[in-house]
């Protein structure tokens, strides 16, 4: 057997690339935290809770956005000129209930019982917008923004917190 095909037994490889309209575009950072929800899968439903879109100039500073519905923004292409964030959130959303759903959630994903941040992009793969996930960060280690988010920007955070309690925590009296 050859190396490379012991090397391709023991694991699984993915490939990655340099993607410019990462850098001439930026990223959508998608914070999606659970609720409880008793007819959604075992009783929690993902909610976007922000969208937060960053661009890295060339000068390395970093322009941060927090995006609202009535805001309107360039993903689209021409003829669009209003927001679509339903659009982008129903992405974020089916990426979300899609690993959620995996037969092996209990072992790989249970963080997501909580929530994550999706980052996505936009790549205008044949003449349109499509968007793709260029990472998947688990919600207790991404970054909320806080300092750009509504003051006092600690509503992610109080919404971690809640979802903690509610999947982790054993309520009085059920030990």
């Amino acid at each position: 057997m050859s190396e490379r095909r012991k090397c391709q037994s023991i694991g699984r490889w993915f490939h990655q690339e340099f993607v410019e309209d990462l850098v001439s575009r930026g990223e959508f950072r998608v914070f999606v935290i659970t609720r409880e929800d008793i007819s959604a899968l075992r009783k929690r439903r993902g909610v976007v809770m922000d969208i937060v879109h960053t661009l890295e100039l060339p000068d390395k500073e970093l322009v941060v956005t927090v995006l609202h519905p009535n805001l309107a923004w360039w993903g689209k292409s021409q003829g669009h000129n209003s927001a679509d964030l339903k659009e982008l959130e129903d992405f974020a959303l089916y990426i979300f209930d899609a690993l959620r759903n995996r037969p092996d959630w209990s072992s790989n994903y249970v963080s997501l019982e909580i929530g994550v941040r999706l980052d996505i992009g936009i790549s205008p793969a044949s003449g349109c917008c499509c968007y793709f996930v260029n990472k998947i960060t688990r919600i207790y280690e991404a970054d909320f923004f806080a300092e750009w988010l509504a003051q006092p920007g600690t509503h992610i955070c109080k919404a971690v917190a809640e979802a903690i309690q509610e999947v982790l925590m054993v309520p009085p009296g059920q030990s």
